[in-house]
């Protein structure tokens, strides 16, 4: 054999160990994403479950490591957001973190009133006063007649020292849902506050 085509032979076989080596080490990833994705989906699935159980301490990592994986399931962002809120952090540092979460699930599906009335919800437990009154306007403009947004506005109102507008939004809000005790009671207790700030 001459010196060329030993040359030939030796690059060809470098060649083919280097593409043998190149397409091993593309199914050694490809096969460790896939292994990835399907652990996140399994924990994932156990998440949910452990949400819908009310175990939320046991579903936050298997929720976020679905979610790193699968960040536009908004069911499991929903249940992500709830054990999020739900359990307690210090310096109340879950609770900024799920209004993080329920304005990112809004963005994603602003038609979701259930996560709407969550965030609505966090915005009065915080005392958000501003920001309870824009949630509370934007469930309203949606359904001018939903008892959460109507509560949620008076609320806001009453935070902003507008006392005679909070009457008036809790009192529309009885009149459409005459039996809710916890509506009648804030009516109650604005009016009181109304009546101390004369």
């Amino acid at each position: 054999m001459s010196v060329r085509a030993k040359t030939k032979k030796r690059l060809l076989i470098l060649v083919g160990v280097s593409a043998a080596t190149l397409a091993a080490g593309a199914g050694g990833v490809m096969a460790i994403r896939s292994y990835r994705r399907h652990q996140a989906y399994l924990a994932g699935r156990k998440g949910l479950v452990d949400a819908r159980a009310g175990d939320y301490v046991a579903a936050l990592p298997e929720l976020g490591q679905y979610l790193s994986r699968y960040p536009r399931d908004n069911a499991a962002l929903f249940y992500y957001a709830t054990a999020r809120e739900a359990v307690e952090e210090p310096n109340h540092r879950n609770l900024s973190e799920a209004l993080g979460l329920w304005r990112q699930l809004i963005s994603a599906d602003p038609s979701n009133m259930e996560a709407r009335h969550k965030q609505l919800d966090l915005y009065i437990k915080i005392g958000y006063a501003a920001e309870t009154l824009d949630a509370a306007q934007a469930i309203l403009q949606r359904d001018p007649k939903d008892m959460e947004g109507l509560r949620g506005k008076a609320v806001a109102e009453s935070f902003q020292r507008k006392f005679k507008d909070a009457i008036a939004t809790i009192s529309a809000c009885n009149k459409l849902y005459p039996t809710n005790l916890q509506n009648q009671l804030l009516e109650m207790q604005i009016r009181a506050s109304n009546g101390a700030s004369d």
